[in-house]
């Protein structure tokens, strides 16, 4: 099932691939966590990232999280916000961000896909409510992330060899819910339920697509 651009590769023509870069990364962080009272507690972060692998970017991720004791009702409140930066794996970028592997994409062309990789972008929040029934706990949580270039790697042929590709951007939300039982004797018992919806908007970017059957994402 290889596509026709694939296909015009044989061993007598084969797909020659050969590329060699090193380029630094590094992060560093700062955080802290402060009560406020006895029924507040804050936690606050600052995360700064950059990255010369291929694209130099730099990116500031500030994280917030704040929990409420409402001991009258027996309960913790808490919501958070945070931004997450992730650069392109390493394995085999230069072959799935170059020119020779957007040849071969389906998703390039007037789709504008297949372009070069960019490093994932991510903001999130959540909210949640811990509910302390006796001894049993019921929690439930709230969450939406907004993502710029999804992380998306490929799997090459069906094989354990991936290609790193992105989608263009979307949208994950959810919510989670959990009872636990405290332990007894050694033993515990929990029950959980999540419902979660994900959507994605192309164009995909990089990766290795060599099969003819591939869904399409406009």
């Amino acid at each position: 099932n290889l596509s026709d651009e694939a296909s015009a590769f044989t061993p007598s023509r084969p797909f020659v691939f050969v590329g060699d870069v090193a380029r630094p990364q590094w992060s560093a962080y700062v955080s802290d966590r402060a009560m406020v009272g006895k029924v507040l507690e804050l936690d606050a972060g600052l995360r700064v990232d950059h990255t010369d692998l291929l694209t130099p970017t730099t990116a500031w991720s500030p994280r917030v999280g704040v929990a409420l004791a409402a001991d009258g009702l027996n309960a913790t409140l808490r919501a958070s916000f945070n931004r997450f930066f992730q650069p392109p794996q390493a394995e085999h970028l230069l072959l799935a961000s170059s020119e020779a592997a957007r040849a071969l994409s389906p998703f390039g062309g007037d789709d504008g896909g297949g372009a070069e990789l960019l490093a994932e972008r991510q903001t999130a929040w959540e909210a949640g409510w811990e509910q302390r029934l006796g001894k049993v706990t019921l929690d439930i949580a709230s969450w939406h992330r907004r993502v710029k270039n999804y992380t998306d790697p490929n799997v090459f042929l069906g094989t354990t060899i991936v290609f790193p590709n992105s989608v263009a951007r979307g949208t994950a939300r959810g919510l989670d819910v959990r009872l636990e039982m405290p332990p007894l004797r050694g033993w515990t018992a929990s029950a959980a339920y999540t419902l979660s919806k994900v959507e994605q908007e192309g164009p995909i970017n990089g990766g290795l697509f060599l099969e003819d059957d591939l869904d399409e994402i406009g």
